[in-house]
């Protein structure tokens, strides 16, 4: 800045730089002061000073000022980049990417011949979403600047135009782009991979599937044939186009290795394993096989005519014994799988074949997953699946059985050091033990995973469900025990790595998530035994998710049982934490922790999590638009649609919806201390982005990871997610029941009759539905109903708000209904008699209790304002209004009051039992005196557990 007035700028740039931005702020109304209006040479420097004033503004929370200062500058139509940019920043980060289109309009329209400002105008049309008018910027662009690319830009920006209208694929935007592109290859300037795709996609989003594949077959395709996403787009058009041989040569084609020369080396590329292509070199096999014509030719082909030429294929790609590759091996099995379906064969074949399979590759950690889908069928035949176990137990070698001519070729190495000194040469021959060590370990652990594998087959084939309880123990002992044996063998792992026998661990869990569901009484015992286990694992694998996530799921659905001892929300949340959940995972992976949150009470830290959790969307409105912005720079027009979709399911995302009512739930408890004070905060709350139609609904997607869980359940059965699930999936129908509680108790605080009316009836056409028991928990469908029923009778009150009629007695009955409702939840958590009995259901009673005692609360003080229009009457004066709503409001409010008097003395008595000793001394013996069900391994590390929780230490000593 060769200014002095710019110069003196420098220091509010080095503070906003270094995230100052008090003092920037500070610093920036300083300079302001000191530059006069009147002075039109500093005129410049002012509005950089608003600019920057405004990017200090918005860092600290003051965003309609942010937006104020703005304005001022857009009104000025600077041109000077530095503002320009300084402002952009700030409608960036506040949304108002409309704002930029405005300014950079302004610049581009000021100085057409600038190239930049024109850029920065048709970018700020894709941050805003405006396809039509980045086509027009692009049309311009290129008038001006005759460069190729923002032709593409204008033909992309058709494309896109056309993805959004709703007149499906022979809209005019595609027929115009493909004119254009048309003109585009006449002329020469089809020259690039990314442009061809565009191409192909124009073509591709009219069904044009024949014109796609004529283009890839031609000299324009020969300019892509090297990309294999280009290579793998040709056989799926073959394959649309129902050209069988040619799809199933093209894919022998791309599944044969070769040697690729380079300038520097040759390279061996192993293409077998392209398992897309496997698949659909099969496809197009069976239809070439079903059509005689194509079978019966005569002379040399290129494709498979028959099941005996594809299993010669298959075989010729398997390579050698130091080169094997899983994906011919993969497809024979497939191979086989579908003459097996198709013919109705024996099944033997297909066994060995698998058993041969884990021979080869037993040792990978995917081998169980690669063969789940042709070892399945045998769940059915518990012999069968013994006896397929019992095959692959052999195959665990011992590690002296392995040493063989390798072993020695590796001990043979030798270091010869030759040292010069004074012309004398010293010969220092050094051999080492270590690679016998080395290999030694590694056949250990290639073995440890085998028996791994083995034990997943076990599980997946359900011969853990069969199992006696005593046997399920000694399984859970033998796993506990081959986790500890193989912990040496990690030593000197990274802190980042996992133990070899960590999924030792995972199957002991899920065997004692089996007994406890499988448990009369669902015994905790099983749940806190697989928690201490959990937790002694996590000591030595500190980074397995998978470890964390089963113990957050634990900690959840034990609910009361260590809370009482000391907070299990709080542990559950710690835990959650070291994950590191960052960006999409909030919207992917957060619903393990936040679904339910709220009912375990610890309303701060719930409410940190939930609107923490939020992040990744106000992200996603910054962020993923500058995506789209980077793949028109680069041309990568393959992925301006894909960042586009991402940015809508994020947009559109249904737990961003479910945790939004959730944050509005907890506020609501937040404030209830007095009826006043939850009124008062209901009538300022802003619902206006609240929505409950089926429009809506339907267009939220559900990003939620149901399957990150590891799984070796049998198949159709439920899930380890499932099964450490505490209470029903929270889905779209959950949201919808709470969208329409919070509605209804806001309409009726300040709002139309027909609005409360509107949504008392959809409310109560939703909790009367006939599967909506599998969407709530009977608590949740309490509280819906007591909404549902005071609200309509709040619409009726309003209708008959003096005289007694039909309007007056239903309410009353609707008010009476909600009252039963509310006395049967009440005795419905009467206390148990053991400490054992505060579960995750009872601690649930307990919240959905308050929260709807809450609520009835808050609409029975509307119901009975609605009959009084002037001041409040006298402390003992007769209620104004019908006497059946008046006499069953005095009912309704005498049974909210009992109900929130027994749940106060419940609570009590809880805190009375738990601070007591026999308590701990109770708790202690149930959960870890050893018998059958308990080891005394496990009951030991449940005491260390326990008082672990006691003292508030939160790291288990191992």
């Amino acid at each position: 800045m060769a200014d002095p007035n710019e110069r003196r700028l420098r220091p509010l740039y080095e503070l906003i730089d270094n995230g100052q931005y008090k003092p920037a702020l500070q610093l920036a109304n300083k300079l302001l002061k000191k530059t006069p209006d009147a002075l039109l040479v500093k005129v410049r420097t002012k509005l950089l000073g608003y600019a920057l004033k405004a990017v200090a503004l918005e860092r600290t929370g003051k965003e309609e000022d942010a937006l104020v200062l703005c304005q001022e500058i857009k009104k000025a139509r600077p041109t000077d980049e530095a503002i320009l940019q300084a402002t952009t920043m700030v409608y960036r980060e506040l949304g108002k990417h409309e704002e930029i289109v405005s300014i950079y309009e302004a610049a581009a329209s000021q100085q057409p011949n600038n190239e930049e400002f024109g850029n920065h105008w048709f970018m700020a049309m894709v941050r805003n979403g405006d396809y039509k008018g980045q086509k027009e910027a692009a049309l311009k662009l290129h008038k001006s600047f005759k460069n190729n690319k923002y032709l593409f830009w204008a033909i992309m920006s058709l494309v896109l135009q056309g993805e959004q209208s709703k007149t499906g694929p022979t809209n005019l935007f595609y027929t115009l782009a493909e004119r254009m592109m048309l003109k585009s290859v006449e002329e020469n300037r089809v020259n690039q991979t990314e442009e061809l795709r565009l191409y192909l996609l124009i073509l591709l989003s009219q069904n044009k599937h024949s014109d796609a594949l004529a283009v890839l077959s031609g000299d324009l395709g020969a300019k892509g044939a090297q990309d294999p996403e280009i290579r793998q787009m040709k056989v799926e058009l073959l394959m649309a186009n129902e050209k069988w041989p040619e799809a199933n040569a093209g894919c022998k084609r791309v599944l044969k290795d070769e040697w690729v020369s380079s300038t520097l080396c040759r390279l061996f590329t192993a293409r077998s394993d392209d398992w897309i292509s496997w698949t659909a070199y099969l496809d197009s096999l069976f239809h070439i096989i079903a059509d005689e014509a194509a079978v019966e030719g005569e002379g040399p082909v290129d494709h498979t005519r028959s099941l005996d030429e594809a299993r010669e294929f298959i075989n010729s790609q398997k390579g050698t014994s130091d080169r094997l590759k899983r994906g011919p091996f993969l497809a024979e099995l497939e191979l086989e799988l579908r003459i097996k379906d198709k013919e109705n064969a024996d099944p033997a074949h297909l066994v060995d074949l698998a058993a041969s399979y884990f021979e080869r590759f037993g040792s990978k950690a995917v081998c169980f997953s690669d063969l789940q889908p042709y070892v399945g069928a045998l769940a059915t035949d518990t012999s069968a699946a013994r006896e397929f176990v019992d095959r692959l137990v052999p195959m665990v070698v011992e590690t002296t059985e392995q040493v063989g001519p390798a072993f020695l070729l590796i001990c043979s190495i030798h270091f010869t050091l030759f040292f010069s000194i004074v012309g004398l040469y010293l010969h220092c021959y050094v051999s080492f033990a270590i690679p016998h060590l080395l290999f030694h370990q590694a056949g250990i652990i290639r073995n440890l995973q085998k028996q791994i594998n083995i034990r997943k087959f076990e599980r997946y084939l359900g011969l853990h469900a069969i199992l006696s309880v005593a046997d399920s123990v000694k399984l859970v002992d033998t796993f506990w025990d081959e986790f500890v044996k193989a912990l040496p063998l990690g030593s000197e792992l990274e802190t980042t790595e996992r133990q070899y026998g960590d999924d030792y661990v995972i199957l002991a869990v899920h065997v004692l998530v089996d007994l406890y569901h499988r448990s009369e009484s669902a015994e905790e015992a099983f749940l806190v035994q697989a928690m201490a286990i959990l937790e002694y694992g996590l000591g030595k694998s500190k980074h397995n998710f998978q470890f964390k996530l089963l113990l957050v799921r634990l900690y959840l659905l034990l609910g009361w049982e260590i809370w009482v001892v000391r907070g299990v929300f709080n542990r559950a949340l710690e835990t959650y934490r070291t994950m590191d959940i960052k960006h999409v995972q909030h919207d992917t992976l957060s619903h393990y922790l936040t679904d339910r949150c709220v009912m375990f009470w610890f309303f701060d830290q719930a409410g940190e999590v939930l609107k923490e959790s939020l992040s990744i969307y106000k992200s996603n409105e910054v962020e993923t638009p500058e995506m789209v912005v980077k793949a028109y720079q680069f041309a990568t027009f393959s992925k301006i649609q894909e960042f586009i979709k991402f940015h809508e399911r994020l947009e559109n995302s249904l737990q961003q919806a479910l945790v939004n009512v959730a944050i509005l739930r907890l506020e609501t408890l937040q404030h209830s201390f007095t009826v006043k004070n939850a009124l008062q905060f209901y009538q300022g709350l802003d619902v206006s982005a609240l929505k409950y139609d089926d429009a809506f609904l339907q267009s939220r997607s559900d990003n939620r990871d149901l399957v990150v869980m590891l799984n070796c359940n049998p198949a159709g059965g439920p899930t380890p997610e499932e099964l450490t699930r505490a209470a029903t999936h929270v889905d779209a129908t959950w949201f919808k029941i709470f969208t329409l509680v919070v509605l209804a108790v806001k309409r009726a605080n300040g709002g139309e009759v027909a609005d409360v009316e509107e949504v008392a009836s959809a409310l109560a056409t939703a909790v009367d539905g006939e599967d909506i028991a599998s969407h709530l928990t009977p608590q949740e469908l309490q509280l819906a109903k007591v909404v549902s029923r005071l609200a309509s009778a709040y619409v009726l009150a309003k209708k008959a708000p003096t005289e007694n009629g039909a309007e007056a007695t239903k309410a009353g009955d609707l008010i009476k209904e909600a009252s039963s409702i509310l006395e049967n939840d009440v005795t419905s958590f009467a206390a148990g008699s053991h400490s054992l009995e505060f579960s995750w259901s009872r601690f649930h009673a307990y919240a959905t209790t308050l929260e709807t005692c809450t609520y009835g609360l808050m609409l029975a003080e509307l119901i009975n304002r609605s009959f009084s229009t002037g001041k409040p009457a006298k402390k003992g004066a007769q209620p104004p209004g019908p006497e059946e709503i008046v006499d069953q409001l005095q009912q309704l409010n005498a049974v909210l009051k009992s109900s929130l008097a027994a749940l106060q003395k419940e609570m009590k008595g809880v805190k009375e039992r738990v601070k007591s000793s026999a308590f701990t001394k109770d708790l202690i013996t149930r959960l870890t005196v050893t018998s059958e069900n308990k080891t005394a391994y496990i009951a030991d590390k449940v005491t260390c557990l326990i008082h672990l929780f006691r003292r508030d230490n939160h790291t288990l000593i191992t």
